[in-house]
């Protein structure tokens, strides 16, 4: 996962960095912020950052519960 900000953004992503990173839309991201899939940081009403351990947490469990559930 590789973000185009500098060390000094304590690794944090934009929307749009993290909706080109997962290949997703604005709209499907905003819904993982609100299922608490991934915490938002709001700085302002229109600034939003997401960190990227909160990222990498969040495709951790995906794949962990992809790998271990059951197929009938």
């Amino acid at each position: 996962m590789q973000n185009s900000n500098d060390g000094s953004s304590l690794n944090l992503f934009t929307p749009e960095e993290l909706m080109k990173e997962l290949g997703v839309s604005r709209r499907t991201l905003r819904r993982y912020e609100l299922a608490g899939m991934i915490p938002a940081i709001h700085l302002s009403k229109r600034c939003i950052r997401f960190r990227r351990c909160d990222v990498e947490s969040m495709l951790d469990r995906f794949t962990y519960s992809r790998r271990h559930s059951s197929v009938l």
